[in-house]
């Protein structure tokens, strides 16, 4: 997996260790407000294992957020493989801070880098995010790295849809 390197930011492929790290964001109820709710400890290191041994070797994957000037972890950012609701796999960029880094550009800044790499170095076309339409924050992180709502989309053991924002080679990227 790569290392890309911003003006404030590190993100670095995880390690078993960052699993304590995780539990400012997984153990957080309004972090996790707009996913599948917090996670037990064990969860967390579940989660991590799977991306250093399942998903790193797919060169996919989230990567841990660190603020360079003192390395203090912040959250993380990365590209996953998702099947939308006909089954059609697609990249999805998704990010995620520790409620106290919120509203410091950080995710837009490590989303941005991860949105260049994933056009001008691995060349994918197409880049999704899907957002609960409530998630202001996420939602102002899309469009300022450029993502336009496309479609509201029902994903499987939602109770509403979300909104699928993407950016495309069409869009010129």
């Amino acid at each position: 997996m790569v290392t890309l390197i911003t003006e404030r930011l590190t993100l670095r492929p995880f390690v078993s260790s960052d699993a304590f790290a995780l539990e400012t964001i997984f153990m957080d109820v309004d972090v996790m407000r707009y996913s599948d709710g917090v996670k037990s400890k064990q969860e967390i290191i579940e989660w991590v294992m799977d991306l250093i041994e399942n998903q790193y070797p797919k060169n996919v994957g989230f990567l841990a957020m660190i603020r360079t000037a003192d390395q203090v972890f912040l959250g993380y950012c990365g590209l996953t493989m998702i099947s939308l609701e006909d089954g059609r796999p697609v990249i999805e960029l998704g990010y995620r801070l520790a409620h106290k880094f919120w509203g410091q550009g950080y995710a837009t800044e490590a989303a941005r880098s991860m949105l260049d790499h994933a056009t001008n170095v691995l060349r994918i076309d197409r880049i999704v995010s899907l957002i609960d339409p409530s998630n202001d924050h996420s939602i102002r992180v899309a469009k300022k790295i450029g993502m336009r709502p496309r479609a509201e989309i029902m994903m499987p053991g939602y109770d509403h849809p979300d909104i699928l924002f993407s950016i495309e080679k069409t869009d010129g990227v």
